[in-house]
């Protein structure tokens, strides 16, 4: 199964040139960021070919934005930095971006759960009663 998303769309991202070095290696990093969807979401082909209606359906938006933010992580800091500094100057990364790892974010993940269906309530005790 091929990636839904290709070098361009991690461009379209990025606010500065992609080297050689990078456009070399991003579509192996989306293939791997793809196996890593695939291995969270498993049914995630399935579930974008469901009606848009359907609480199971997962917009192709999702699929693309969980896997560009994956990428992205990786290309702005491909070699895992935390800390850089100087003597005249010091900064630390983002703890988002300092692993330097391809990962699926919780917060992607998150815009894969099943939408609740119209009409019913959820919660730890909820239960519906019927009359």
């Amino acid at each position: 199964m091929v990636a839904p998303i290709g070098i361009d769309d991690i461009r379209g991202t990025i606010e500065r040139p992609l080297t050689t070095d990078e456009a070399r290696v991003i579509p192996a990093w989306i293939e791997k960021a793809w196996g890593l969807l695939l291995d969270k979401v498993p049914d995630v082909v399935e579930r974008q070919a469901l009606p848009a209606g359907n609480p199971l359906h997962v917009r192709e938006g999702v699929v693309k934005d969980a896997l560009v933010n994956a990428v992205e992580r990786k290309v702005r800091n491909a070699g895992g930095l935390r800390k850089f500094g100087t003597d005249e100057f010091s900064s630390e990364i983002d703890s988002s971006l300092s692993s330097g790892k391809i990962f699926i974010a919780d917060e992607d993940l998150a815009r894969f759960q099943p939408r609740p269906i119209a009409g019913t309530s959820q919660g730890v005790y909820s239960m519906q009663l019927e009359l």
